[in-house]
């Protein structure tokens, strides 16, 4: 039997106290927080398990992928400008390995949306209001869901699977308790505001796994651009072991998502897997790691499908990963380096710094690996890139906040 390992590093289980942590250092009230600065004059969003208080990740349930409970959003300081408090989702059960749920949060419009255990998207402005958006219904323990909003806000939509019922058994022959019930995808839409829809529907039976031989296709919202949303069709359900560091997905491709629930062709080369949301129109893709010798392909392609870029995560790396795009698209961070699309240059990285994203086009934000924890986040800035500024608090950066009508960075 495999042992499922942590899913993906950056999304880190556990908050730490420290003086620069989102969820310290603002209320959900108008105007908390310190006073804006020009360092905070862009803000990111930020998710955080703040319920989780134990200092070994191991004591917190399903530290691999974590019941985010806090949003935040924060300046280039590290200081919080507004946060609020959700209820945490449940985690599906399937089998023997770790389910893959998508991240609670998007940013768009100027604000952070994020989804509670119960299904409802609220919007976080950087003020500290809150307000409900839209309610795609999670009424079981069973179910999951993603979502995406428009560029300006004014429309959401989202895949919710449910899984087949879990029993827990007592029978050895069954360690992993027993299932009954469809699989079921309900694609959903709803104007910001508004009631819900659904849009599209699809089952199959227990035995019939997503995307598998009579199962149906499963699909994740990975974003939202001018020409309107993006999924990750094929996506997996679960994994026993992840191959790169950070690793979000772990299967299936782009495509563009029709407005009467079908599907556009794929996205790019049909051999490399989206490694996380586009940025700037472009995404990273990765396909089957090298070695440690010849480093891990990776490419970065254009929503238009062209290849902009092709190279590899450095040679020497055990487990390469953390691919994030510069905000305008033009450089990659990863593992260890950055490299400037256009004319092939590289920046060293700190070895202990695994990148998340990029707050400005000089300042990246990414995980810093701890002993007894799942690591703490911090920034590098490209002027001094061997110096890692660690923030000390734990969680899961989201992205830039765009302004509102405008497309995510």
């Amino acid at each position: 039997m495999v042992t499922a390992v942590a899913l993906v590093a950056g999304m880190s289980a556990c908050s730490s106290p420290a003086s620069k942590t989102p969820a310290a250092s603002a209320t959900s009230s108008p105007g908390a927080g310190p006073t804006p600065t020009a360092a905070a004059a862009q803000l990111f969003g930020v998710l955080e398990a703040r319920r989780c208080k134990a200092p070994d990740p191991a004591v917190c349930e399903n530290p691999g992928q974590p019941a985010h409970d806090t949003a935040a959003i924060a300046g280039l300081d590290g200081f919080a400008v507004a946060k609020t408090t959700f209820t945490p989702r449940t985690v599906p059960v399937i089998g023997n390995a770790a389910t893959i749920l998508d991240l609670e949060g998007q940013v768009a419009a100027g604000g952070l949306y994020f989804i509670d255990g119960k299904g409802v998207v609220r919007r976080l402005e950087p003020g500290g209001g809150v307000k409900s958006v839209a309610t795609f219904a999670i009424t079981s323990p069973q179910q999951s869901a993603s979502f995406a909003v428009s560029p300006d806000g004014t429309h959401l939509m989202a895949a919710v699977l449910t899984y087949p019922n879990h029993q827990d058994s007592s029978d050895p022959s069954q360690p992993f308790g027993t299932f009954s019930g469809p699989w079921r995808l309900e694609l959903e839409t709803a104007a910001a505001g508004g009631s819900t829809s659904t849009v599209k529907k699809w089952e199959s039976g227990t035995s019939q796994y997503p995307n598998g031989p009579g199962g149906i296709t499963n699909m994740v919202l990975a974003g939202w651009d001018g020409q309107g949303p993006i999924v990750l069709v094929h996506a997996t359900t679960g994994t026993q072991n992840s191959w790169l560091d950070n690793q979000h997905w772990f299967a299936g491709n782009l495509a563009r998502l029709h407005a009467d629930g079908t599907v556009g062709p794929v996205i790019g080369p049909a051999d490399c897997l989206p490694y996380w949301r586009p940025v700037a129109g472009r995404f990273v893709c990765t396909r089957a790691p090298g070695g440690t010798q010849s480093g891990t392909p990776a490419s970065v392609v254009s929503l238009d499908g062209s290849v902009i870029w092709s190279g590899a995560a450095p040679a020497g790396v055990s487990v390469a990963g953390g691919f994030a795009l510069s905000p305008d698209g033009t450089r990659l961070a990863m593992d260890r380096q950055v490299v400037t699309l256009a004319s092939g240059a590289s920046l060293r990285l700190p070895a202990n710094f695994t990148p998340e994203g990029w707050l400005s086009m000089d300042t990246i934000i990414g995980l810093i690996p701890g002993a007894h924890t799942a690591g703490t986040l911090g920034v590098v800035h490209t002027q001094n890139s061997q110096h890692v500024e660690d923030w000390g608090f734990s969680g899961t950066f989201v992205g830039t906040l765009p302004p509102s009508g405008q497309a995510p960075l």
